[in-house]
């Protein structure tokens, strides 16, 4: 559905939930045209309520998980999972390490 545009002026819409207020800011996702009053900023950007709404839980073992199996095939096989945790834990005692001289 296209947005209503006000007559005069280029790029500036009518909010989509309150009818008499003005905008030029369109949600990242549907191209909804949204006020302040309907905009929810995050990372991606200004979205609707709607569309902010729809969010995607990220499980941090499976993105952990996940890398283990782009690193090549052949780890596969060997299991690659114990080198990445192998790898994260080194790295956090390093961190640890370095604030006490070592």
């Amino acid at each position: 559905m296209p947005a209503p545009v006000q007559a005069g002026e280029d790029g500036l819409y009518y909010c989509a939930n309150h009818k008499k207020v003005t905008t030029r800011v369109t949600c990242g996702r549907c191209e909804k045209p949204i006020c302040d009053r309907c905009m929810t900023v995050g990372a991606n950007g200004v979205r609707c309520r709607d569309c902010a709404r729809n969010r995607t839980p990220i499980r941090v073992g499976g993105v952990l998980h996940d890398a283990g199996r782009g690193v090549s095939r052949t780890a596969s096989s060997l299991g690659s999972r114990p080198i990445w945790y192998l790898w994260i834990w080194t790295s956090i005692i390093r961190f640890i390490m370095s604030f006490f001289g070592r």
